[in-house]
């Protein structure tokens, strides 16, 4: 039973790289079932045993970058922004096809909005957490969602080669970014507390 799961593991992360490789070269709506398994020198039946459609192939594909990433936004921003930047970048330079997908839009706008709400999530625990910061949930999800847009920019232009600088480089000016827009809220829910 072990071997069969193996193989199974082996069949989907054998779909999954292929299917990430013809989405760096086309949309995904002009990807066919027939060209992901002649990529593979697999069968029909075999991307059928394992996938109902290309759709849930691309699910499974972009839930196993998140799962990688939910284990880097457990290293929560603000305090330990360092490493958490760290391991955030070494993540994207150890998978650039997936980096580049990501930052080219050809994913599912719900990948793309579970990224956003993993690391807001992360972020406001960290705020509450560090500043000791009584605001609602939606103050700080508005604020979450403009600081993660302002960073997401700014590693994506990194990576497209647009911002060239060091990873050290880059982690102080993230870092430094987001202490600038942590001071920022805290001095704004101060001044409405008064």
């Amino acid at each position: 039973m072990k071997n069969e799961d193996k193989r199974v593991k082996r069949t989907k992360k054998a779909l999954r790289s292929a299917l990430l490789e013809l989405l760096l070269e086309k949309d995904f709506h002009e990807i066919s079932i027939t060209e992901l398994v002649k990529k593979t020198e697999m069968s029909r039946s075999t991307f059928y045993d394992n996938y109902d459609d290309l759709a849930a192939l691309r699910l499974d594909m972009e839930n196993n970058a998140i799962d990688k990433l939910v284990l880097i936004s457990k290293i929560t921003p603000t305090v330990k922004s360092k490493t958490f930047y760290r391991a955030l970048l070494k993540f994207l330079a150890e998978n650039p096809q997936l980096s580049h997908l990501f930052f080219s839009g050809n994913v599912s706008k719900q990948a793309i909005n579970r990224v956003g709400e993993l690391f807001s999530a992360s972020y406001i625990k960290a705020l509450r957490k560090q500043y000791e910061i009584n605001a609602t949930d939606d103050e700080l999800k508005h604020h979450a969602l403009f600081c993660f847009s302002g960073i997401n920019a700014i590693v994506e232009k990194w990576h497209l080669g647009e911002i060239v600088c060091s990873i050290e480089e880059l982690i102080l000016l993230l870092g430094n970014m987001e202490s600038d827009w942590s001071m920022a809220i805290e001095r704004r829910l101060s001044l409405s507390q008064e």
